[in-house]
């Protein structure tokens, strides 16, 4: 298990420690993570463990209000300078495992943090995240799919946890060598077919 304070040492001891800010990786995930979403807008996204606010920088702009957590507060600080700029953006100090928002959401994201908890407290997290979407929301789970030191679980059982447990209809799979990236829905259409005929 990891050291409580491990998320805080990371970012003390490096400003971007996944390089997120400068890896083409990252940058290309991030992309293909936009493009796999099924609508150009939502009402409210929640994402959790945002590191230092990349990933939020890109889906911030597609949601009329979007709420980032992360563990660490070296996190937080980073984060919130990234997404000043987003009025409607708020960055939070918090622990998954003990405190839930008090909201729902139609966006909720999982990327790259599963593997940091064991399989209950996953199980946990994810019936809490589908409890909180709304009627036709999506949930979006990307995990990298090489082992992670410390981590109890791999970036593929973290998905098929989602999966399992969000009960959501699968909507896109795209698995590579590297990371492996699934949207859930609750709704009924297709993305072409929910715009109407042509």
């Amino acid at each position: 298990m990891l050291a409580a304070n491990y998320f805080s040492r990371m970012h003390a001891l490096s400003q971007d420690p996944w390089g997120l800010r400068t890896r083409w990786h990252e940058s290309r995930k991030r992309r293909i993570t936009r493009a796999a979403l099924p609508r150009r807008h939502y009402d409210a996204g929640f994402e959790l463990g945002c590191s230092v606010g990349e990933l939020g920088a890109t889906l911030a702009p597609l949601c009329d209000s979007y709420l980032a957590w992360d563990r660490s507060r070296v996190a937080r600080k980073a984060a919130a300078r990234r997404l000043a700029h987003f009025a409607h953006a708020r960055v939070e100090c918090a622990d998954a495992r003990r405190r839930w928002p008090d909201a729902t959401f139609d966006l909720i994201i999982l990327s790259e943090i599963g593997y940091y908890f064991d399989e209950a407290e996953l199980a946990n997290i994810v019936a809490r995240c589908r409890a909180s979407l709304r009627s036709s929301g999506t949930l979006l789970g990307c995990h990298w799919r090489h082992r992670v030191d410390h981590c109890p679980l791999s970036g593929d059982r973290v998905q098929a946890i989602i999966g399992e447990v969000a009960g959501l209809r699968p909507w896109v799979r795209h698995v590579e060598d590297d990371f492996r990236l699934d949207v859930w829905c609750d709704a009924d259409e297709s993305v072409a077919c929910d715009e109407g005929p042509l």
